[in-house]
Order: C-alpha cells, then sequence, then structure tokens
C-alpha cells in the first residue's frame, strides 16, 4: 500500500455497524484483554454476532478505544 493511500486509510473513520451494542464493544475489549489480534478477533466476533457486519477498521478502533 502508499504512503498516500495510508494516510487516507488512516484518516477514514470506521463506521459503527448497524445493531452494535454495549456488548459488543465489551465482546472486543475481552479479545483485547487476551492479546488476540485484529484478524482473530474479527474471525471471533463474526462466529458469534454473524448478523452484525463489521471491519478490521472498527474492530481495530474499537481494541483502541
Amino acid at each position: 500500500m502508499s504512503a498516500a493511500r495510508n494516510a487516507n486509510a488512516s484518516a477514514t473513520k470506521p463506521t459503527r455497524p448497524n445493531g452494535w451494542t454495549a456488548k459488543h464493544d465489551a465482546f472486543i475489549r475481552g479479545c483485547a484483554s487476551n492479546h488476540e489480534d485484529v484478524n482473530s478477533t474479527k474471525i471471533l466476533f463474526e462466529t458469534e454476532f454473524p448478523n452484525i457486519p463489521v471491519s478490521k477498521a472498527w474492530i481495530q478502533s474499537r481494541m483502541n478505544a
């Protein structure tokens, strides 16, 4: 990925998925506290909550929150 694309990607704020609740944040925080990476957390999240579409960028932003 070029430096320009990286700058644009980091400047773009990830959008909150429809149906997102506090229990989803708690799940992400739990994965972060267990030192899961973003890819693993996304897979676990999609398995636990298949009806909530989530991006890696959103997960990363919530893990850092």
